[in-house]
């Protein structure tokens, strides 16, 4: 990865942590993102006019991927147990973000 991605990665993860928290404050923790597999989530992508499992609606509607989603664990901003929820430096990454 570049460092332009790397840097691209890390901005879109901060705006993605501004509609985690906010889940977080409205639904108590996250979507069982962990549940799921990557298969069923792109069969899902294939064939989208199926019946959407309710994670994943909350995972569309959250913008959660892979990418961001490991890279905020990574940074800490994740808690490591499920529920998963925002940590404090998570909820401070989106605080952040929505001063700037």
């Amino acid at each position: 990865m570049t460092k332009a991605e790397e840097e691209f990665l890390e901005q879109y993860a901060r705006s993605l942590s501004v509609r985690w928290a906010d889940w977080c404050i409205r639904h108590g923790s996250l979507p069982d993102v962990d549940s799921l597999t990557q298969s069923e989530i792109e069969a899902w992508a294939k064939d989208s006019t199926s019946p959407m499992h309710p994670t994943l609606k909350a995972i569309k509607e959250l913008g959660i991927h892979k990418i961001y989603w490991d890279f905020a664990l990574e940074q800490g901003w994740l808690t490591k147990k499920t529920p998963r929820t925002l940590t404090a430096k998570g909820f401070s990454v989106a605080v952040n973000f929505l001063k700037r």
